[in-house]
């Protein structure tokens, strides 16, 4: 077939088949696209005829929307654009009657409507119907009133100005110490006219008319004395205090607002809130095995705070037993309320002590010559006080009222004479009161003499010699005991203190004891035996001073 044309086959015969497929599908696509409607309606499938005898080529569309809220029809609009507008306005109409938003969204249904008359419901009319729909359907209204605000997060609600004044007054009066008449201004904050600034206003009166006066806690006044005489006046005499500043510790704002009338307060049920009066301290019982320490761990404070709750504890540890309540927690009020008081109160100048030396006098015998008296110093201070808890003290003035005079003790530096016995017994005190004598008493026989003097008072060795009994024994309480040679010893009983030790020699006069009241004593006392050979004789017999 070289050199011979080849035979082209024709194109719409060589595909005749694919083209004739292709032109089928074209024509069934646009039977389709011919009977199906262009906007399907609200109101469901479209039937092949309806009661009009409208065919399915024509289209159905909606005439408007019925509008419902809370199951009530409230009208026909043309479109849901009309109906949210009305609901904004609705909602601009609420705030307007009651005078804040109640911050609700209402819910409206859409049905659609389908008729040849345009009754379409004007816009206003529609949310004048909406907005009587929502306040009558709110629960609760709310009424204007005044906020208080406290700190940072704490509020409460009154009715009036005149509330507040009342509860702020009643909060601060059961810490402020004063007679001076207090009130609370209201005063617009500077910066933002709609807060109110609560501060407490101390009224004064015409300072002429006025005397200022101070009254000490007992009925006793400081008697005026000549120069040199001592005052009789309690120690630490602290007179009653005059506030001269009150303020709020805490932030404290109002602001005009509208609440739930039900959540608006009285005053007298305010102020407890705020003060917490009306709260219990929460308390805990002691078990087996408690301490302070584990009780403050146990209930999550430092010990020191045990302490300060429960006063006397810390000096009484030993003393807390089962079943006892202590205070672990006081309900901290939302108010605290900052003063500052002037105080003039007495305090004690203590006397001093000053020394005269009698050569003639034995080392350790010592004697008063002067008692001299404490002095008297008036002081002025300004007490900072938070909730009526002393924070501060600023002393503003003092004056000396009456000189102390010093104490005058004559001390003896005469030597001692030589450790033992001399064969003469002095008095055990150079100063008592002899409360029973040696012989029979209450149906027992009283073997030494009893010589009284307060506690504390130096016991002297009667005579010089050997300490035999240095310690307790039984009725005799802590007693020294001294063997002076040849039989003869001493004891003293009922010592309050013990100076010497069991071996020790010691001299006449030397000091062995501190007069007290152990045993089987009635009061502070020396009991004094001197025996010979064991046997008790009378010591006024051989006592010289």
């Amino acid at each position: 077939m070289n050199g011979v044309l080849k035979y082209k086959e024709n194109f719409f015969l060589r595909y005749k088949k694919e083209i004739a497929l292709t032109l089928g599908a074209v024509m069934t696509f646009s039977a389709v696209i011919r009977y199906t409607p262009s906007d399907v309606t609200q109101s469901g499938v479209a039937q092949a005829r309806n009661s009009n005898n409208q065919s399915v080529e024509e289209q159905l569309v909606a005439s408007g929307y019925s509008v419902s809220i809370n199951g009530v029809e409230l009208g026909i609009v043309k479109n849901k654009d009309e109906g949210q507008a009305a609901t904004n306005q609705a909602l601009e109409m609420v705030i307007a009657d009651l005078g804040y938003n109640p911050e609700v969204e209402p819910a409206l249904t859409y049905e659609a409507y389908y008729s040849d008359e345009e009754n379409y419901m004007a816009p206003e009319v529609l949310a004048t119907l909406i907005a009587s729909q929502v306040i009558d359907q709110l629960d609760r209204h709310k009424v204007m009133a005044y906020v208080i605000k406290i700190g940072d997060d704490f509020t409460v609600a009154v009715k009036n100005e005149e509330d507040i004044k009342k509860v702020l007054l009643k909060a601060q009066s059961i810490y402020v110490n004063t007679d001076m008449a207090l009130d609370i201004s209201l005063a617009k904050n500077e910066h933002n006219g709609l807060i109110i600034k609560p501060q407490v206003v101390m009224i004064k009166e015409d300072e002429s008319s006025q005397s200022r006066t101070f009254t000490t806690s007992t009925t006793e006044e400081v008697p005026e004395t000549t120069e040199g005489a001592p005052i009789e006046t309690p120690k630490d005499v602290t007179k009653d205090g005059v506030t001269v500043e009150v303020n709020f510790a805490e932030s404290v704002m109002a602001v005009e607002a509208y609440v739930f009338e039900d959540e608006i307060l009285s005053v007298d049920e305010a102020t407890a809130l705020i003060t917490k009066e009306n709260e219990k301290a929460k308390l805990y019982t002691v078990v087996s095995g408690d301490a302070p320490s584990t009780i403050a761990a146990s209930n999550s404070m430092p010990l020191a705070q045990l302490y300060e709750l429960n006063p006397g504890l810390e000096q009484n540890t030993l003393k807390m037993k089962i079943g006892d309540e202590l205070v672990v927690m006081v309900p901290e009020p939302e108010l605290s309320i900052a003063t500052k008081e002037e105080v003039v109160y007495t305090e004690s100048i203590i006397r001093g002590v000053s020394y005269v030396d009698n050569p003639d006098v034995f080392k350790g015998s010592d004697s008063v010559v002067d008692a001299g008296y404490d002095g008297v110093l008036q002081l002025t201070a300004l007490v900072s006080k938070v909730n009526g808890k002393e924070i501060a003290r600023e002393i503003t003035n003092q004056t000396i009222l009456n000189e102390a005079k010093d104490k005058v003790i004559s001390r003896g530096t005469k030597p001692l004479p030589r450790k033992g016995a001399t064969g003469s017994y002095k008095y055990p005190l150079t100063s008592f009161k002899i409360t029973s004598t040696f012989g029979r008493r209450w149906g027992a026989f009283h073997s030494g003499v009893d010589l009284s003097a307060p506690t504390g008072t130096t016991v002297r060795a009667s005579d010089g010699g050997t300490v035999t009994v240095a310690g307790w024994r039984g009725n005799y309480g802590y007693l020294v005991e001294i063997d002076h040679g040849n039989g003869i010893r001493t004891r003293y009983g009922h010592n309050s203190k013990i100076d010497v030790k069991i071996g020790q020699k010691v001299a006449q006069y030397e000091t062995i004891a501190k007069v007290g009241s152990t045993g089987r004593s009635t009061g502070p006392h020396v009991h004094f035996e001197i025996l010979f050979d064991g046997v008790a004789a009378n010591p006024m017999n051989y006592l010289e001073y």
